[in-house]
């Protein structure tokens, strides 16, 4: 006698029937629930063996699949088998007799006494009872039908359980048999995730620094820190789908797209892929025209060997068939080792390793030291709204009510716009560079009638909303934004100023259309809901019409008696820039300049000087007004320079993050503040000369300072703190008394602490009136 999981060489037919049924009546999936239930049922001891059996069925049988599909599937399934039996043996299974017969015509058969209306049949019997009464001289069946049918029985002696195409004489036996194969797959399983790891590693960052990527693999710690996410992915596969090359592939296919995705954005930006770029995807996948996202060929063949090593050991491998609940509670343990290691180590920066022991090193360098998977996960830490250690919210709200806020004087209101321009910098500062000096005529004569300097961002070559958003909310760092969040701009509504963001580019990338919104712009304005109809439908609007536009709406804004807060965001001069160049040269040929580099730097000049010229006029026109406004305009980040900044590398433009020269030619961009003669007669101090160099979350505090406003509390905060603090850097880097350091006096220490307990209140703890906050 044989079972029919044993015949059709399955783990479980009853499963496969289930399948087979709802592939052709898919709107009956709900009959998995009660299913489950009466099963759940029947272990509870509430149902009898011959009710649970009619019961199940009759999901089955209420609305029927013809007989003939039942007999194609039966086919089917001896056809995969490979097993024969003879005429003369029994095939036994939990499935009614009347199916039974589809399934295996012309077999002798043993099934349950339902019936085709789904009647229990006139004395019905137990299958256990009638393989009893059958008596056979021997029996083989799978672990399923041992454990539910033959366990404890009479005839448990002399029954075999076939597995893994072996045969055992005991349960244990077999169950002892399954634990050796489920513990060499997992050893295989890891051995597969360390060939990925130490693969993808090459992959992520090789092609940045060779050098850096190799001190990965001078440490068992972090080898093991990059291996284990991979191999856990890998082992979650196996336990879900107890496949070993299902589970093989789950583990590479995210090996594989992290480390991709970290070659390029490498490539592009010379930072790393973190968690929080996530969210950006699409915005990524809906720039595919201005890069390029395919990898090496060298890259395929990698990928290509390692899929196919998958294969390979999948086939060899054989697979268990360990129960569901033993499969679960494997989960379970694994979760909970997950969320110990990610407390105890990947969240932990004490194991995140320097680059060359280099506090002063950059992000990048430190990221690929520590190899591209650990560093990814610990990069999940810096998407949060971190509680700074011993915070006290009361003690915050403490500090923070020591101000007292102030609306902005009657004969004091000015308007205010804010431009921020695309990749914006100022390459005349570099004094070896011979850059023709009409590149930059607007801007310097801007700079000349009001006050220049620098901004230091904590970004490069792109993550512009990083710099825009410290700009609004006066933040040193940014948490994610889900909702009403804090914000100058509530300020200025509070002060009846009409407030607007302006942006001629799509509303999605970076979700503007919805955080603008939770900063409190009253409203906001996009290429699909306003540049497309009112100024320009091209791809990129040009500077000057973005420009001209603010004017006609600042115009509009005082003609209805009201005064004007904008920030408008530019896209011209985005990156990446053409390597074919043939205009006017603006920057002379040496001798050591490449043609490709030559041409980003000559098209990026290009679109410069037009945005230059463009804030000239701009100016032109807002000193021509009767009404006070004041402009400040600043770069977001340094632009795209080639792969692995190439075009900097050429120019000699040094950009190594160790030194404070390379610190502030990587993150400074130039910024301008500027009065026309209206707002000059009003302001308590004029914008001239050189400004200091600051953090973004200081551009408005500095303006609210010359125009004699003190403003909300937290803008009284920011204008105390500038003096003592003038730039807070990317990890624990602070601009004190004209020098970098990541080590500040005491006093500076205690104002650091005193601020970052304010700013996370202002973050966790949302005013919608910050005027009568106490």
């Amino acid at each position: 006698m044989i079972d029919l999981d044993t015949r059709f060489n399955r783990l479980n037919v009853k499963t496969a029937m289930l399948t087979f049924y709802l592939r052709y009546k898919p709107w009956r999936f709900w009959i998995v629930f009660p299913m489950l239930i009466t099963r759940l049922l029947f272990w509870l001891h509430r149902l009898d063996e011959l009710d649970y059996q009619v019961k199940y069925w009759r999901y089955f049988i209420n609305e029927p699949l013809p007989e003939k599909k039942w007999r194609q599937f039966g086919r089917r399934l001896s056809n995969r088998s490979r097993r024969r039996v003879k005429a003369t043996t029994f095939i036994v299974a939990d499935v009614p007799v009347f199916m039974l017969n589809w399934l295996v015509p012309d077999s002798r058969i043993v099934g349950l006494d339902i019936d085709e209306k789904g009647l229990r049949l006139p004395k019905a019997r137990t299958l256990s009872a009638k393989i009893a009464f059958l008596q056979p001289e021997s029996l083989v069946v799978s672990p399923r039908f041992f454990k539910t049918f033959v366990h404890h029985t009479s005839f448990e002696n002399k029954t075999r359980i076939y597995a893994n195409q072996h045969f055992f004489t005991s349960f244990k036996g077999f169950n002892r048999y399954q634990t050796v194969l489920f513990l060499r797959n997992v050893v295989a399983l890891f051995a597969m995730a360390a060939f990925t790891a130490v693969v993808t590693i090459y992959m992520a960052s090789a092609a940045y620094n060779l050098d850096l990527t190799n001190v990965v693999f001078k440490s068992l710690r972090l080898i093991l820190l990059n291996i284990l996410p991979i191999f856990v992915f890998m082992l979650i596969g196996y336990l879900l789908f107890n496949r070993v090359t299902i589970a093989i592939l789950v583990g590479q296919v995210l090996a594989i797209v992290v480390a991709l995705v970290n070659y390029f954005m490498l490539q592009y930006r010379d930072y790393p892929f973190e968690y929080s770029d996530i969210s950006l995807a699409s915005e990524a996948s809906n720039m595919g025209s201005r890069y390029s996202y395919i990898p090496p060929v060298k890259y395929f063949l990698v990928i290509a060997v390692l899929l196919i090593l998958a294969v390979i050991v999948g086939r060899f491998l054989k697979t268990t068939t360990l129960r569901w609940w033993v499969r679960l509670l494997t989960l379970g343990l694994v979760f909970i080792s997950s969320v110990f290691m990610m407390n105890h180590y990947y969240l932990v920066d004490d194991y995140y390793t320097l680059a060359n022991n280099d506090p002063w090193g950059p992000d990048a360098d430190r990221y690929v030291v520590n190899g591209y998977m650990f560093s990814f996960i610990h990069s999940v830490k810096n998407d949060w709204v971190i509680v700074p250690e011993g915070y006290n919210a009361a003690t915050a709200k403490k500090a923070l009510s020591a101000y007292q806020y102030q609306d902005i004087p009657a004969d004091k209101r000015l308007n205010v716009i804010t431009i921020q321009l695309e990749a914006f910098q100022d390459f005349s500062k570099w004094s070896d560079l011979e850059i023709d000096p009409s590149v930059y005529a607007g801007l310097h004569q801007v700079a000349s009638e009001g006050m220049a300097g620098q901004l230091t961002t904590t970004i490069f070559g792109g993550g512009t909303v990083d710099t825009e958003r410290k700009v609004l909310t006066g933040f040193s760092e940014l948490s994610p934004i889900n909702g009403m969040t804090n914000s100058f701009v509530q300020y200025f509504n509070e002060q009846k100023y009409i407030t607007r963001f302006m942006h001629p580019g799509d509303a999605w990338f970076y979700n503007r259309q919805n955080i603008d919104r939770y900063l409190g712009f009253q409203k906001t304005f996009f290429r699909d809901n306003y540049y497309d109809q009112h100024v320009a439908d091209v791809d990129v609007v040009p500077d000057t019409k973005v420009f001209n536009d603010l004017v006609k709406q600042l115009k509009k804004v005082n003609a209805s008696g009201k005064q004007f807060f904008n920030q408008t965001v530019t896209m011209q001069n985005h990156g990446p820039y053409s390597t074919e160049f043939d205009g006017d040269s603006l920057l002379p040929w040496k001798k050591g300049y490449n043609k490709d580099d030559y041409a980003i730097i000559n098209n990026y000049l290009t679109g410069v000087k037009e945005t230059s010229d463009a804030l000239l006029k701009l100016t032109n026109k807002l000193d021509r007004l009767n009404q006070p406004v004041v402009l400040a305009f600043w770069g977001d980040h340094n632009p795209w320079g080639g792969d692995q900044n190439s075009t900097y590398k050429m120019l000699g433009i040094n950009l190594k993050q160790s030194t404070q020269e390379g610190y502030e030619n990587y993150y400074n961009t130039p910024y301008v503040m500027w009065a026309n003669e209206a707002a000059k007669k009003i302001m308590a101090k004029d914008f001239s000369g050189t400004g200091p160099t600051i953090s973004p979350m200081y551009v408005l505090p500095e303006i609210f300072t010359h125009a004699g406003w003190k403003g909300s509390q937290y803008m009284q905060v920011l204008q105390n703190l500038e003096g003592q603090v003038p730039v807070f850097g990317q990890k624990n880097h602070y601009m004190i008394n004209g020098k970098l350091t990541t080590k500040p006096g005491k006093s500076q220490k205690q104002a650091i602490k005193k601020f970052d307990d304010i700013q996370y209140y202002m973050k966790s703890n949302y005013m919608m009136n910050q005027k009568q906050f106490k």
